[in-house]
């Protein structure tokens, strides 16, 4: 990557660290395919409109490094319950 293709990429990483802070995306990251490079993101969002906005806010979207795809899941996917419950009063 050049330089500047570093840099963006280190803004895309941090904008989706913050959405992974902020509890609108569940996971994110690269997948380790060796034909290509490219990443794969779980978001939990109200509607297609906020998903789009979020697309079009990434850093490596807007700088053209890097075009979305988005698929719905189906409400019938299976969500693993949290390995420890919350205790209350833990940050």
């Amino acid at each position: 990557m050049t330089e500047t293709e570093t840099k963006v990429m280190s803004e895309h990483i941090a904008y989706w660290t913050g959405r992974v802070e902020r509890g609108t995306t569940v996971v994110f990251g690269p997948v380790l395919d060796p034909k290509r490079a490219y990443g794969i993101g779980v978001v939990e969002v109200e509607d297609e409109a906020e998903l789009r906005a979020l697309l079009a806010s990434d850093p490596a979207v807007k700088a053209g490094l890097q075009r979305d795809e988005f698929y719905p899941m189906s409400p019938r996917s299976i969500v693993r319950k949290p390995k420890l419950p919350l205790e209350e009063g833990m940050p």
